[in-house]
């Protein structure tokens, strides 16, 4: 059998903005005919490998081969016409067009006829318009919505927004598709640290101290989604209902903060895949320098307290001189506990699971086995949890008092329940567009699959 041939190539790939290393010489290979996921964590940069791949930004240094020629630095649309497409995290439809309209929107990457040609209506601008049209209502039918063709975009419901989204990046006909952050399937449950964080004279020590108090709440302009704000005044909420309170009884003060290029704006999901996952070297995490301007405000006197989420953060508040206030790991019910990432949905592409249920189960069985495999060999599994779970001054894994989170994966009706607490939360304090049904969302299918073919350990390595 000859060896695969490499579609993409990403070499040496450094992404910089200013003084912020988003990408650091991320290496990777995607082969032809392969099915490849990217996992990070949260603000990893994800979604900026896809803009460097896409032409969207050009990287500060090395080299993207796509096809067996550089297309770094190419404009968007002749990265598009070399055979790339890609769907969005936040969808981007033309609201107002129907559905056919959208994806013929698509297929015309490849038309040839030009604007003259079709403001005098030649008949080759008529036949690749006849020809685009049916190839766009076969793209509905092949994701599932030809029904909705004559719909207008916006009126869609989510799901088939996505699915829209999809056929109009297949009309482009690509070699390579490119799905940032598609739709849903199994959960689990990761605690990060989270705390209140406050000035070391301030005499806030339980939750029943912060009646009256000035919080801290970020404020990014010019993102879809203020994900930041959410988190913290999801974790504000959290503490105060420990303590008897609600956000009511206290004063939250806006702190601008400026969103980074590469730090995630939207609200989150994980994508994966069967054949190859992969975190690249090179894509670090947003880091403590993402709550700098809350500890600052905080550092000055302007505010009394803030919420922060992850270890990292905690060690940044040590380095302005603050401390914590009120540690919420600890709390016994998970309703404190609960935020953004905590409740961490397994998601893949709808379209995927209607086409290839088999690849979908296939995967949840490599979580599975990854989970148990967690649980027999603990203090390895602690070694590549990286920096959201070690606890402040823990170097080593000698120095690591935690015990591993839970990483079993179900559909539970409790964590469903914790997850839809979540949805109604974002959505009461206006960071959903619209309402998410969680239980029609979930589809328990695939994970009942998935466990049903699993091997035993001395199957697996026999």
């Amino acid at each position: 059998m000859s060896d695969p041939r490499p579609l993409l190539q990403l070499q040496k790939v450094k992404m910089q903005f200013g003084g912020v290393v988003a990408l650091r010489e991320v290496e990777l290979t995607i082969n032809e005919g392969e099915i490849f996921a990217l996992i990070g964590p949260n603000g990893a940069g994800k979604t900026t490998v896809f803009n460097v791949v896409t032409g969207v930004y050009r990287p500060t240094s090395g080299q993207v081969v796509f096809d067996g020629d550089r297309i770094d630095g190419m404009k968007r649309f002749k990265v598009t016409k070399r055979g790339v497409a890609r769907t969005f995290q936040n969808i981007r439809l033309f609201h107002n067009m129907s559905a056919l309209e959208n994806v013929m929107v698509g297929a015309d990457a490849h038309h040839r006829a030009g604007m003259f040609s079709a403001a005098l209506g030649l008949p080759w601008h008529r036949h690749e318009e006849r020809d685009g049209k049916a190839l766009a209502r076969e793209l509905l039918e092949f994701v599932g919505i030809g029904h909705r063709a004559e719909e207008t975009a916006k009126n869609l419901p989510y799901g088939d927004q996505r699915r829209l989204e999809i056929a109009r990046a297949l009309a482009t006909k690509p070699k390579l598709l490119l799905l940032d952050e598609p739709a849903a399937g199994s959960l689990t449950w990761v605690e990060e640290r989270q705390a209140v964080i406050t000035r070391p004279y301030v005499t806030i020590q339980d939750p029943e101290d912060l009646r009256g108090r000035r919080l801290g709440l970020p404020l990014s302009k010019g993102v879809p989604v203020d994900v930041r704000r959410a988190t913290a005044l999801r974790g504000f909420q959290g503490a105060l209902w420990a303590g008897g309170l609600t956000l009511n009884d206290v004063h939250l003060v806006d702190v601008p903060v400026t969103p980074v290029p590469g730090w995630r704006t939207s609200v989150p999901a994980v994508l994966g895949g069967p054949r190859r996952a992969s975190t690249p070297a090179g894509l670090p995490g947003a880091g403590s320098r993402q709550w700098e301007p809350e500890l600052e405000a905080l550092a000055r006197g302007d505010i009394d307290a803030v919420y922060v989420k992850g270890a990292t953060a905690v060690e940044a508040a040590a380095r302005y001189g603050l401390h914590v206030a009120i540690d919420l790991d600890g709390h016994p019910d998970q309703r404190v506990r609960i935020n953004d990432g905590t409740v961490r949905p397994i998601t893949v592409d709808q379209l995927l699971l209607d086409v290839r249920p088999d690849v979908v189960a296939r995967f949840l069985r490599v979580l599975l086995d990854a989970a148990e495999w967690a649980s027999a060999y603990p203090d390895q599994a602690l070694t590549l949890s990286g920096d959201a779970a070690r606890p402040p001054g823990a170097h080593r894994l000698t120095d690591l008092t935690i015990d591993l989170p839970d990483l079993t994966i179900d559909l539970s009706a409790e964590r469903l329940g914790l997850l839809a607490e979540q949805e109604r939360f974002l959505w009461t304090h206006g960071f959903l567009e619209s309402a998410v049904d969680v239980g029609s969302w979930a589809d328990h299918t695939p994970l009942a699959s998935a466990h049903a073919r699993r091997r035993t350990y001395q199957e697996q390595t026999a």
